[in-house]
């Protein structure tokens, strides 16, 4: 980086320090309601408790499987763990560290690749990410990858070949999406014919670094079974993300000098991850997007004035808090996704989506096709929203480190041997267990290595199932084979488990229904403060009913749809009038219909709508 530190560098600086210093700030809300900590804390405590690096001992008892997830990041939670650090902690402080990190590996490369007012932009833009900011908090080990791509590809350009050698193995030896950078450090040899000896190098002796760890991957080939996403699942996208990353790609194709090429040889790593990774696309791609979107802002400032940099500053700043326009490419079964301003849900983890008016759950085919511009939401936005505990947001505490979930781990340690299996529906609270009581489970994560009969039934020797219940699972659970409940969490007699039929089971409950849901819960929040907000809303959620009518299977769904969303419209201009003493009883009826939604009774929805 250039010696000379200017404002510009300063003001940089300050974005990242203020980043951190609200995760830092949001520290109780950490670990946030994401699927994949627990099992990646798991296996770090297997390697430190259990000494089993390369087959499963937690998951899928009794028989396992291998393992096979790159190891890197484990080891250092499992260092950290051996020096003092508890488990829960190890979250927080990697969930909190890697996100700066990210931050200033960005800045570091375009201000000195680029200049200052690049790295400045790109700084913004990238905070400004709410998909990209949601998954670095997460301790996944892609965000270790894709926090230090863009050093990496520094890495390369300087030649510093210690620094490119240990950075490109650590990530072969974090996650497989690692080849994503071996592919962009490979382009950049091909295209540079004169890194071209130089890039080989690199990859081939991080590829015999990799070895051990890809020969035992090798060995266990057949335990693999690929679960690709796709790049449909990308339902909405910025416009300025669009707007500036193309204007970025045509600067730098325009000019193509060294450094230029260098960014342009990571763009089809880029493309691929929404190829295969659909919705992760906005978890990844924004770290090299907010490059080539500062390098398109830059340069068109240039073609205007010297002042219109400044405007574009001041533009991106306010962006960061309000968010981005994004253009709604799918109907309203799709999650909500974003460019690297803003944006996307964890389907297993892919991030909850808070906009003004909805909330987005799970993938599903869209049921109809339309376009509208939202706003996505922003870090800045989640965090002050969570330390003021503002609804909607989504930095809330996982639910698997409550009060509830520790009673639930505490009736484990206490009524069970350590060699004791649990029968355990679903992923992420099987891993949980593991992590917080030592206790292996016929369940885990990672469903891509494993085989067909997995965790579909209780094995004899398991005395205690647990299942996690919520209010859209609707299934009846028989009184006489529960042994206790903590909250969502019950503990049953696993012996008389076939009397239940599982959520699993059973028909899921359309995401889009869940949507609805969380719009009538903001519309309950907003009611209170701003009627002329509810009423807008409330519309929003009419076009929606109305939408969802014209996909539903039968016509008795289409008729009750249909007339809730005719009912509704006309309802919500009435809202915006209503006196203050009616409030709280609109307020108590839009909170049942919220809960009536979440069930999947749409035609209990219809009967509270016609009364209010």
């Amino acid at each position: 980086m250039k010696r000379d530190i200017s404002f510009l560098d300063i003001a940089a600086i300050a974005i990242i320090l203020f980043q951190t210093v609200l995760l830092i700030l949001n520290i109780d809300n950490l670990p946030a309601d994401q699927k994949d900590w627990s099992y990646h804390l798991a296996i770090a405590r297997m390697f430190v408790d259990h000494h089993s690096i390369f087959w499963d001992y937690y998951e899928f008892a009794p028989i396992g499987r291998p393992h096979l997830y790159p190891p890197f990041l484990h080891f250092i939670f499992a260092l950290s763990n051996i020096i003092g650090m508890d488990w829960l902690f190890i979250q927080k402080f990697y969930g909190i560290l890697i996100y700066p990190i990210s931050l200033l590996s960005v800045f570091f490369v375009s201000r000195d690749l680029f200049g200052k007012k690049v790295g400045l932009l790109s700084v913004i833009i990238l905070s400004a990410s709410y998909n990209y900011w949601w998954w670095q908090i997460s301790i996944a080990p892609t965000s270790l990858i894709f926090a230090l791509f863009p050093l990496s590809m520094w890495a390369v350009y300087k030649k510093k070949t210690v620094l490119s050698i240990v950075l490109l193995s650590i990530f072969l030896w974090t996650h497989f999406s690692s080849f994503l950078v071996v592919l962009a450090v490979a382009i950049f040899g091909i295209i540079k014919r004169d890194y071209l000896k130089y890039s080989l190098k690199i990859i081939i002796v991080s590829l015999i670094l990799y070895l051990p760890w890809a020969i035992h991957v090798l060995l266990n080939l057949d335990w693999i079974h690929g679960n690709w996403s796709s790049i449909v699942n990308m339902p909405t996208f910025g416009i300025l993300t669009i707007v500036f990353s193309i204007l970025g790609i045509y600067y730098l194709l325009r000019r193509r000098e060294t450094k230029d090429i260098l960014i342009l040889s990571t763009v089809p790593s880029v493309i691929l991850i929404g190829l295969l990774y659909g919705f992760r696309f906005f978890m990844h791609a924004p770290v090299i997007l907010s490059i080539l979107m500062a390098i398109g802002a830059y340069e068109i400032s240039n073609k205007i004035n010297k002042n219109a940099f400044y405007l574009f500053l001041i533009a991106f700043l306010i962006i960061s808090y309000t968010g981005e326009p994004a253009l709604r490419l799918k109907g309203f079964g799709g999650p909500i996704g974003g460019g690297p301003i803003g944006g996307g849900q964890p389907g297993i983890a892919q991030p909850p989506q808070l906009k003004y008016e909805s909330k987005q759950v799970n993938e599903v085919p869209p049921i109809q096709t339309m376009n509208r511009i939202i706003l996505q939401s922003t870090p800045i936005k989640e965090n002050l929203n969570a330390l003021n505990n503002k609804e909607p947001r989504t930095l809330k505490i996982s639910p698997y480190v409550t009060e509830n979930a520790f009673k639930l781990y505490n009736f484990i340690k206490n009524n069970t041997a350590k060699n004791d299996i649990i029968h355990v529906q679903g992923g992420p609270i099987a891993t949980s267990i593991s992590l917080f009581t030592d206790r292996k489970t016929d369940n885990g994560m990672w469903k891509e290595v494993t085989t067909e009969d997995m965790g579909k039934s209780p094995l004899t020797e398991s005395k205690y199932g647990v299942i996690e219940i919520n209010d859209r699972q609707r299934f009846n659970f028989p009184q006489n084979i529960i042994i206790e409940q903590f909250g969502q969490f019950i503990v049953y007699d696993a012996t008389k488990s076939e009397q239940i039929k599982l959520p699993q089971d059973q028909p899921r409950l359309p995401p889009v229904l869940t949507e609805l849901s969380a719009t009538f819960k903001n519309a309950s929040v907003s009611i209170s403060s701003d009627k002329e907000l509810t009423k807008n809303i409330l519309l929003s959620a009419s076009d929606k009913l109305s939408q969802l009518s014209k996909g539903a299977p039968d016509e008795r769904g289409r008729k009750i749809l249909d007339r809730s969303s005719t009912i509704l419209k006309n309802k919500a201009q009435r809202i915006a009038y209503s006196s203050d003493h009616d409030i709280p009883k609109i307020k108590e009826e839009l909170i049942k219909i919220a809960e009536l939604y979440e069930r999947g009774d749409i035609g209990g929805a219809l009967i509270i709508l016609e009364r209010i």
